[in-house]
Parts: C-alpha cells; sequence; structure tokens
C-alpha cells in the first residue's frame, strides 16, 4: 500500500516537471465540442465557436422531422406537404386542415363545409346535393358529362369537375350567395348558376385544361312577385316577362308585342294604332271616355280601359286575328272590335269592375 502511494506521488511529480522543460508541448485539437450541433467533433479538446446547428423542425440533413412536418408544410416546404398529402389520404383531418390552410394544389377551403379536397367531391348524377355533415348551410357537387343539381336554399355553393370536357352543368342555387367551382382537367366546360338575389361571389379554380366557363344567371322565373314588380317599374324587361310568365296581376302576355304591364297601355285619343317597337303585327291602344281606334292591317289587337265606366270604344281591326282586352277598373264599359276575316279569338281579361263587355262584329 505504501509502495503505490509512493509510486503515484513520483508519477503526478514526473508530469508536472516535465509541463516546465524547455521545448516539450502537449497537443491541442480546437473544434465543435457542443454534442447537440451538426458538426460535433468527439475528437476536440477546444471549442472553437465553429458548431453549426439544424434549422428550427429540421435535422441536419435538412429534412423536416417527422413530428413537425405540420409546421414545415405551413411555412412553405412542398415536400413536407406531400407528407402530410398521404396522412390526409388516410384520414387524418388535422393533416387535411393543414393542407387546405397553405391551399396546397387540390386542397380547398370550403367554408362551413371546412377542408375540401378532390377526394372530397363525390362524383353524383344529377340530383339534389345535401349540406356537409356538420353545415346547413354549404354543399359540395359534382359530376361528369354534364347534368342539374339542386342546391335548395344552401348559401355556399362548391361544385368540382374532375374531368372531360364540352359538358354543361346547370346548378339551381336560388339562395347561392358564395362558393368555388374547381375544374379538374378537360377542355370548354360550362357551369351555370342560377340565382334570384345578390349575385353571388363564385371563385373559379382550373386545376388543368382550359376553356372552362361560369356562368352566374338571374333566375327571374323563380324570384317572388314582390320582388321582380320593382325591378319591371325600373326597365329589367327580364322581371316584366317573368311576371308575364307567371300570370302575375296586370302583367300580361301581349304576343309579339312581348309582356306588357298596365304601363305599357299608353293612353291615346282616339286614331290609328301603331305596331309595337319590334312588331309588324301587334298594336297596343288604350284610351278614357271612349272613342274609335284603328289597327289597320295589324292582326293581333290589344287594348286597355283604365278606368271609368259606360263608355264604348269602336276598334276597325279587320285583320284581327288574336287579342286581349283588359279592364282595369269602373263598370259597364263596352269594346266593340270590327274585323273582316275569321273570328278573331279575344281574350277578356277584367282587373276590376263589373258589366263590361267586348263584341265581335263582322264586317262584310
Amino acid at each position: 500500500m505504501k509502495l503505490n502511494q509512493l509510486l503515484t506521488k513520483l508519477l503526478f511529480v514526473f508530469v508536472i516537471s516535465m509541463l516546465f522543460v524547455p521545448g516539450i508541448t502537449f497537443a491541442q485539437t480546437n473544434g465543435c465540442t457542443d454534442e447537440t450541433a451538426c458538426n460535433y467533433d468527439p475528437d476536440a479538446t477546444e471549442d472553437d465557436g465553429s458548431c453549426e446547428y439544424a434549422q428550427e423542425n429540421y435535422d441536419c440533413d435538412n429534412n423536416c422531422l417527422e413530428s413537425e412536418l405540420e409546421n414545415c408544410c405551413l411555412a412553405g416546404d412542398d415536400f413536407a406537404c406531400m407528407e402530410l398529402e398521404m396522412s390526409c389520404m388516410q384520414g387524418d383531418s388535422d393533416a387535411c386542415d393543414v393542407l387546405c390552410e397553405v391551399e396546397h394544389y387540390g386542397y380547398y377551403e370550403l367554408g362551413s363545409c371546412g377542408c375540401g379536397t378532390t377526394y372530397s367531391f363525390n362524383a353524383s348524377s344529377s340530383g339534389e346535393v345535401s349540406a356537409c355533415d356538420g353545415s346547413t348551410s354549404a354543399g359540395i357537387g359534382s359530376g361528369s358529362g354534364g347534368g342539374s343539381f339542386d342546391y335548395g336554399t344552401l348559401t355556399e355553393i362548391f361544385f368540382f369537375v374532375p374531368a372531360g370536357g364540352n359538358s354543361t352543368y346547370n346548378l339551381k342555387a336560388h339562395q347561392g350567395a358564395t362558393g368555388k367551382v374547381i375544374f379538374g382537367s378537360g377542355t370548354a366546360n360550362t357551369v351555370n348558376i342560377y340565382y334570384t338575389g345578390s349575385e353571388p361571389n363564385i371563385e373559379k379554380i382550373v386545376e388543368s385544361g382550359s376553356g372552362h366557363v361560369i356562368n352566374l344567371i338571374k333566375a327571374y322565373n323563380a324570384m317572388p312577385t314582390n320582388e321582380l314588380i320593382p325591378l319591371c317599374d325600373q326597365g329589367d324587361s327580364e322581371a316584366c316577362d317573368a311576371l308575364c310568365t307567371v300570370g302575375a296581376y296586370g302583367y300580361y302576355e301581349l304576343g309579339s308585342c312581348g309582356c306588357g304591364t298596365t304601363y305599357s297601355f299608353n293612353a291615346s285619343s282616339s286614331g290609328e294604332v301603331s305596331a309595337c317597337d319590334g312588331s309588324t303585327s301587334a298594336g297596343i291602344g288604350s284610351g278614357s271616355g271612349g272613342g274609335s281606334f284603328d289597327y289597320g292591317t295589324l292582326t293581333e289587337i290589344f287594348f286597355f280601359v283604365p278606368a271609368g265606366g259606360n263608355s264604348t270604344y269602336e276598334l276597325t281591326a279587320y285583320s284581327a286575328e288574336t287579342g286581349i282586352v283588359v279592364f282595369g277598373s269602373g263598370s259597364n264599359n263596352t269594346v266593340n272590335i270590327y274585323f273582316a276575316g275569321d273570328e278573331p279569338t279575344i281574350e277578356t281579361v277584367v282587373e276590376s269592375g263589373s258589366g263590361h263587355s267586348v263584341n265581335l262584329i263582322f264586317v262584310e
């Protein structure tokens, strides 16, 4: 035991003495001594500040860490997003949400339907589109080869054309407010969206192909009468036509004169009745207090008695074939129509009042 202690002391004295012998030095290795650094040198004895570290969420080979794929994708790493695609296709909704958030190709934010992918759009035949799970306002539809799709009262309209070309898709979306139409591939596909309120804001996305078209079409015939009337009064001819089509009070189909309203019949004194603009066969006349009106060679005879009573109106219409006589109000007004050929077919419309009559009188 004493011998060992003596040898240890002698060795220590020797080492210490060698440090002070001129010309003798011990080797020192500079490098990175941090084991967490990418360039850690296990042989280094002196840290020289050269340590290099991986960027956040990545390893030293610049590969995104498996646990940080979502963060890497959000930061713009396409390779990380491609890794997330596999997870999304296997049912990982969080992965899908990230892909939608960064608008990765084929992944879309679909309003209250949440994240949507081309896999979310189940190709279906024409028919009603149901609301997405968890939503009462949004629906997703898709189809191939054209067809008609009814979105009912849904306000968020999403539609996907996966492939094909030269097909037309009609979307009945009367309450549509926002939405997206996505064209997967192909060329010259047309999507018509029919709405009734304000024009919806529809985003068009073309994944591939060209010549695809979206048409926003106001569905006048589906609008309530109380919305159509002010539009018609402001000069919207399509609104007037819709009122005439549904037979709204005061709106009439006047043959080749088009849609007529009580405002179309300009009260005039007795005299010649000119053809309507755009027509060579139909004319509109009206008057108060009786009078004579000459329709010349016109074959479509339209006449309006706006008000008053106990008056007689003489209409010379030798070539008359069809027509309408409208009594606006009052009572006991008489319209005599003189014709020379076959007896014309004249419809009588009584808006109000009573005792009105239309007489067809043959002239040889």
